[in-house]
């Protein structure tokens, strides 16, 4: 019997770009899948547009961000696998196939992740190996790059995990990857290419990585983890990390007391400059983080 993929995807005034995830969908020629498209209140044709398109479940908004517009798709989810798709990137072909094989192979499996790649203007930037997306540390999960859209999951372990942190803006992915890591269930990962990233001026993560704002929603999730054991080492990393660029942004805007406040936290930030730098000069993480160019 078939495994049922539910692919579920947040979207707002994405008309432009969605067609093509949409696509990318109908392009497996997969026999049972379950999409669900959940618009955030789109004002520029978007629902109309979905209206004219088969085989999507459209979910209208308002919502509260993309992470509500995820969870509200979770909960409407019925198939055995479950997968998100932003709405600016795409599937490569074949990649359910890759996936529901690997999970027919080894029926233990609570999750399977393959490779993904990041493009811009239809070039690729950068290529992440699959064996590298599987690895559920905390220095992978919290400092990255997590690449959480290159995972599948048995819907029972997605929903076990639990829904999307509401507290966070850009990195409650990463939160939910995190607690997936803890639940300790068995995943595996295949080679082959199943998640194409869109590198464009809107994206709501990968062209923001150097802004204040993710850089304080990463702070947030590392004030979330520096009480976990088994992450606290690399949780406090991050925090410095996050807290010296945040310093000098103050600092460059003239909020002095801003800068003060998150240059007080000295240790964080030596803690972090030293993973930087180790990050840095080890080639194992150096290769992870950065991915092979193309």
């Amino acid at each position: 019997m078939s495994l049922r993929f539910s692919i579920l995807t947040p979207t707002l005034n994405r008309r432009a770009l969605l067609g093509e995830a949409l696509e990318s969908v109908a392009a497996q020629r997969w026999p049972a899948v379950q999409h669900i498209v959940a618009d955030g209140g789109s004002s520029d044709g978007t629902l109309e547009w979905l209206a004219g398109q088969g085989g999507v479940q459209v979910l209208e908004g308002p919502d509260a961000g993309i992470y509500d517009g995820l969870n509200k798709a979770a909960a409407a989810a019925e198939g055995d696998i479950v997968g998100w798709l932003n709405s600016d990137d795409s599937y490569a072909p074949s990649a359910f196939a890759a996936v529901a094989e690997a999970f027919a192979r080894d029926t233990s499996l609570a999750a399977v992740c393959g490779a993904a790649r990041i493009e811009s203007g239809g070039r690729v930037e950068r290529h992440y190996p699959g064996r590298d997306i599987a690895d559920l540390s905390p220095g992978a999960l919290l400092i990255g790059p997590t690449l959480p859209n290159a995972w599948f999951f048995r819907r029972d372990v997605f929903r076990a995990v639990g829904p999307f942190s509401a507290a966070l803006r850009f990195a409650a992915d990463s939160d939910f990857m995190m607690r997936f890591a803890r639940l300790g269930a068995a995943h595996g990962h295949v080679d082959d290419l199943v998640y194409r990233y869109r590198r464009h001026e809107g994206s709501a993560t990968i062209a923001a990585r150097a802004s204040a704002p993710l850089r304080e929603d990463m702070l947030a999730l590392a004030l979330m983890w520096r009480e976990d054991a088994g992450a606290r080492a690399t949780a406090r990393a991050l925090e410095g990390r996050c807290r010296a660029v945040l310093a000098l942004d103050a600092l460059r805007r003239g909020r002095i007391g801003a800068a003060a406040a998150h240059a007080a936290h000295a240790p964080a930030i030596f803690s972090g400059v030293l993973d930087l730098a180790h990050r840095r000069l080890d080639p194992v993480l150096r290769r992870r983080r950065e991915g092979e160019a193309a």
